[in-house]
């Protein structure tokens, strides 16, 4: 599967993927902005999720590789996770290597995938966590329409650090995309 936008394409990963994926998403700048516990521990680890995730799509969670159209290369990813199909309801996830910050590939990739969220997968509300620290992607959200639910403070530690958790969401009749 594949979906195009103007600079952005997302695909579904592939095992030659995984190396810089690991690169890349156990950098500090992208790691530490993620789920505790989201990190691969080892190359093999991204490989093996890779290798899972036909499975995963089968009840509807989905990952892309977010690539460069002009390049081909690699900037990041993006997934739908979480799906509650009955309730028309899923939790958005994303992180853009740091070269690539402050250019819009994030929007775009974003945009793509709640616009097949909301098309594709027929949900209604899209939702968004965010460190209440992680000033990037809580503008990022309110930039694509997101609506701030709520704070829980001291929600998450990780790395010793206490943290407030954000949460967003989208609803259908509120995208303009």
């Amino acid at each position: 599967m594949i979906l195009k936008g103007k600079k952005v394409i997302l695909r579904y990963p592939k095992l030659s993927d995984a190396k810089w994926l690991f690169e890349n998403i156990t950098k500090p700048e992208i790691y530490l902005m993620l789920e505790p516990g989201s990190k691969p521990k080892q190359l093999k680890d991204e490989i093996n999720w890779i290798r899972k995730l036909p499975i995963k799509r089968k009840s509807g969670h989905v990952n892309f590789v977010v690539v460069e159209k002009k390049s081909g290369k690699l900037m990041g990813g993006v997934g739908i996770k979480d799906p509650n199909f009955e309730q028309k309801r899923a939790e958005l996830g994303a992180w853009i290597a740091k070269e690539y910050w402050g250019k819009g590939y994030a929007k775009e990739a974003l945009t793509l995938l709640i616009n097949y969220g909301f098309k594709k997968l027929k949900l209604n509300r899209l939702e968004g966590v965010c460190y209440e620290s992680n000033k990037r992607s809580r503008n990022l959200q309110e930039s694509l329409g997101f609506k701030l639910e709520g704070v829980l403070r001291e929600h998450t530690i990780f790395k010793g650090k206490v943290l407030n958790d954000c949460f967003y969401s989208l609803l259908k009749k509120e995208w303009k995309g």
